[in-house]
């Protein structure tokens, strides 16, 4: 080791001295040099072991004379550690680093920050000279597939294993969760829909614990709303079932892209509190990534707004072919329904009520849509609240009597009006109606009643039903869309969650309030208030 020379450049004595020191101390025979030029010269004259330079110096820069040395073969198996204020990136290496109007290719054979760790400069002079072995490789990206669904959690994992990403699987998301904490997975692919901690809140424990980490979030086809709700709580992305190899791979290599960046924005904030010029040049580089960034998120945005269009026009379509088919049956029962016998005229009316209830889960769907973007016009003005509630009850009597529910209703003429769309509350009556009747048990009883607030800047719309109940966990996500209920009925699941998600939009977007009263065993309440009519501020009906 003592035969080993290191030639040593640098401008700045306070690091140069100590750094000569240090060297010396580990063995090695040292000399040094202050400036580019005298240190060209050296090279030349001491023909060096290693080299050990400042990128930014006087006379001729350490850009300059590892180009040099590189291009002298004579001399360029010289190994050089360049130390640098600079942080600089594999893609820098790979590409250049641009300072100022200037790039310079990185030639060096290592890159050390400045001023340098003594035992990091050690170790990689010990490598470079062959007194070390080096380093393993740099391990892959470690991504983690989260899914309950074993041939689509597989496919992830086959899929990203091709492309040379390590994968480990889970399949719930308790059993997820652990392996994040244990593994610290560069992204994470997790299905919205899991056993135990659902997808959302996966990713709201992987955010408070790490925000760096990308996520990305899976449903099946036709959840939207999903998307929209992940990206909103800080999904990096979404992808839908079933999974499409030239879809998943540009997804994760984005976003793992996305994760890099984040960590090189850190760190060059952090460099820039100590107030190098050449780190601000550097963060300046990195705005323009931050740019380039912003017109990628931008592009996704885009790509979201197509696609909720998409779905608009879906539904649209759906709903025509739909309404067309509920007529033709109309006119099948019309024209021939004395002719079917009762098991036919049965079939018919059941197929009647499915046509029905679909037609009611698209328009649900598409008017949830356009309240949450705000394309719903709504037209508030007087309204008589005891006749509005009377048509909800007269409109939903029918389905009531198929059960022989007792429907009955407590509004007096006296109630004061309400300033509120007409349309848009008959929608929500009949919405909390039709979940009332749903969950009520044969032979129960439903209440629709009204009274004016006790404030009285309002009046109150109550449904009550005798029905098992609403547990204290159901009851604060019960209007987020797609949520359902479970209370143990046979057809306790008779929808996807729009109704309620609906009733919630439209009475916030007329100036109300909507919330639920309920105990186990003991029925449901579903309560909403409506802003009192001004008298002086609106004319008369």
């Amino acid at each position: 080791m003592a035969e080993k020379r290191i030639l040593l450049i640098d401008g700045e004595r306070a690091i140069l001295e100590p750094l000569r020191q240090a060297l010396d101390q580990a063995g090695y025979k040292t000399i040094t040099a202050t400036d580019g030029h005298q240190g060209l010269a050296l090279v030349q004259a001491w023909s060096p072991d290693l080299i050990v330079l400042d990128l930014l110096l006087p006379g001729r820069s350490g850009f300059e004379i590892c180009e040099s040395l590189k291009s002298d073969q004579r001399r360029a198996h010289i190994p050089i550690v360049a130390l640098t204020r600079l942080f600089i990136t594999p893609e820098d290496v790979e590409q250049g680093l641009e300072i100022g109007g200037e790039r310079y290719l990185l030639l060096a054979d290592a890159y050390l920050s400045k001023p340098p760790v003594y035992e990091q400069l050690l170790r990689q002079i010990r490598i470079l000279l062959g007194q070390e072995a080096a380093p393993p490789a740099p391990k892959r990206d470690l991504v983690l597939v989260i899914d309950d669904d074993a041939p689509s959690r597989e496919s992830l994992a086959e899929t990203l294993a091709g492309e040379g990403y390590a994968v480990v699987t889970a399949k719930d998301g308790q059993e997820g969760w652990t392996s994040f904490r244990a593994m610290a997975p560069s992204l994470v692919l997790a299905a919205v829909r899991l056993p135990g901690l659902s997808g959302l809140e996966v990713l709201a424990r992987i955010r408070q614990e790490n925000p760096d980490v990308a996520v990305i979030l899976t449903a099946a086809p036709g959840s939207a709303q999903i998307a929209a709700q992940a990206m909103d709580r800080g999904a990096d992305g979404y992808l839908v079932k079933p999974f499409q190899p030239w879809r998943v791979v540009p997804a994760v290599r984005e976003n793992l892209a996305k994760v890099r960046l984040r960590r090189l924005r850190q760190e060059l904030a952090a460099r820039l509190r100590d107030g190098n010029a050449c780190l601000v040049e550097k963060h300046r580089a990195l705005e323009e990534q931050n740019l380039a960034l912003q017109e990628v998120f931008d592009g996704i945005q885009e790509a979201e707004r197509r696609r909720r269009n998409l779905v608009s026009m879906i539904v649209h379509d759906l709903k025509n072919q739909l309404n067309a088919m509920l007529m033709s049956m109309d006119l099948l029962a019309a024209d021939f329904g004395d002719l079917l016998g009762t098991v036919r005229r049965n079939v018919l009316n059941d197929a009647g009520v499915a046509g029905q209830q679909m037609l009611s889960l698209l328009t649900n769907l598409l008017e949830v849509q356009r309240l949450e973007d705000g394309k719903m016009p709504v037209r508030p003005g007087p309204l008589n609240l005891s006749e509005m509630l009377g048509a909800a009850v007269h409109q939903m009597q029918p389905l009531a009597k198929q059960k022989t529910i007792a429907l009955r209703l407590d509004a007096p003429p006296s109630l004061p009006y309400v300033l509120a769309d007409k349309d848009l509350s008959l929608r929500v009556v009949t919405n909390l109606l039709d979940n009332a009747i749903k969950f009520t048990p044969f032979e129960g009883q439903i209440l629709v009643s009204g009274q004016a607030a006790d404030a009285g800047d309002g009046v109150v719309v109550a449904v009550a039903d005798n029905g098992p109940g609403i547990p204290p966990e159901e009851q604060v996500r019960i209007f987020e869309e797609f949520a359902q209920m479970d209370q143990g009925l046979p057809r306790a699941k008779g929808s996807v969650g729009l109704g309620l998600a609906f009733c919630k939009l439209a009475v916030e977007a007329q100036g109300g309030r909507i919330w639920v009263e309920s105990d186990v065993g003991q029925g449901a309440r579903f309560k909403f208030v409506l802003p009192a009519w001004d008298k002086g501020a609106v004319p008369a009906p």
